[in-house]
């Protein structure tokens, strides 16, 4: 079972509806945003008792752009060296349409994936992907994961507070990553089907909504109100962080002429190694997490309408190994840096 998981999510996610047809050019640039940091101007009004719910209204359609981008560098130092740096950039363009607001201000919503993009460099190779663009059998089978997303629309319950409950309709885009990702030996059980429907909602699906849908104070707040979300961070096997994540609202100001309340995040995290890579005498030689961000709350719209973070993961990790040669002293290094971007661009 392990097996086919991996073979399925791991090798698309190594980097990580159109109702017309775009040409790659234009659907490119539809999809550009800024990704320097944004500059504002702060408003000198007084800003307590906002209610931070999200309100967005029915048969409205919100589209969002979100981008990512990795910087990673590894130094292994073993029988040999080896080191390695991979940049990256992945862009989705996505569809938020609210079908149904419960009493409480529970909505569900249609979403879909307009438009997905992909630029990565290593030492070795460079990739590129554009939705859109016609592919080849070895490309297709290579951007699966993408081409499973374009035109199939899925659904989401969320809270007024942006705790997303449920995600429902992924059946279409889990069949497609099926058939189109790497051959299984053999026929997908009931519950291998459904451990693999699990896998994509919640390591790409959920995931991608939580940027745009952050859970924020269920309570009224004020200029400086703050409150906390914890959350673990896995590195790897070896290696958590386990982060308390703070939004601390700053006030208001003014983003592309509309009036926001802007939400400061910062980070407070402690490591946490596997008791079983400390039996092995696996040494957590440094591990170090920063995060900052900031969210912008349009307080028209009821949505977060602008959201940037970074994290930054500082690793070395040292241990034995079995060589051919006998025991062998590894060492590995790695410093990994993720900037997430996400910007409404339009309500129609």
């Amino acid at each position: 079972m392990k097996h086919i998981i991996t073979a399925i999510l791991v090798l698309g996610l190594l980097f990580t509806g159109c109702r017309k047809k775009e040409d790659a050019k234009s659907a490119q640039a539809a999809m550009n945003i800024d990704t320097t940091d944004v500059k504002t101007t702060p408003v000198n009004e007084n800003l307590s008792n906002l209610d931070l719910k999200y309100a967005p209204k029915k048969g409205k359609e919100y589209i969002f752009v979100l981008t990512s981008i990795g910087n990673d560098a590894a130094h292994i130092i073993a029988d040999t060296t080896i080191e390695n740096t991979v940049h990256s950039k992945v862009t989705y363009k996505l569809s938020v349409t609210p079908t149904e607001i419960e009493d409480d201000g529970t909505f569900s919503a249609n979403i879909s994936y307009l438009g997905v993009s992909l630029e990565a460099k290593s030492d070795k190779e460079k990739v590129t992907y554009q939705s859109g663009q016609k592919l080849d059998s070895a490309s297709r089978g290579k951007f699966f994961q993408y081409e499973a997303l374009i035109n199939n629309q899925f659904g989401a319950r969320v809270k007024s507070n942006g705790e997303i409950l449920e995600l429902f309709k992924t059946d279409k885009i889990v069949q497609k990553m099926i058939d189109g990702g790497p051959k299984l030996p053999q026929a997908l059980t009931p519950q291998q089907r459904a451990q693999i429907k699990g896998n994509i909602e919640e390591s790409l699906l959920r995931p991608t909504l939580q940027q745009i849908f952050r859970k924020l104070s269920d309570a009224k707040v004020s200029t400086n109100t703050a409150w906390d979300l914890e959350q673990d961070f896995p590195v790897n096997q070896i290696l958590n962080f386990h982060t308390k994540q703070t939004f601390t609202v700053k006030g208001f100001e003014l983003y592309n002429n509309n009036k926001v309340a802007r939400i400061d995040i910062t980070a407070q995290t402690v490591p946490q190694v596997n008791p079983e890579a400390k039996k092995q005498n696996i040494n957590v030689e440094k591990s170090t997490l920063d995060g900052t961000g900031k969210l912008f709350y349009d307080t028209d719209k009821g949505l977060l309408t602008y959201g940037r973070t970074r994290l930054f993961i500082d690793t070395k990790i040292s241990g034995k190994t079995k060589t051919r040669k006998g025991d062998t002293n590894v060492s590995s290094s790695n410093q990994t840096e993720k900037i997430s971007i996400f910007q409404l661009v339009d309500v129609k």
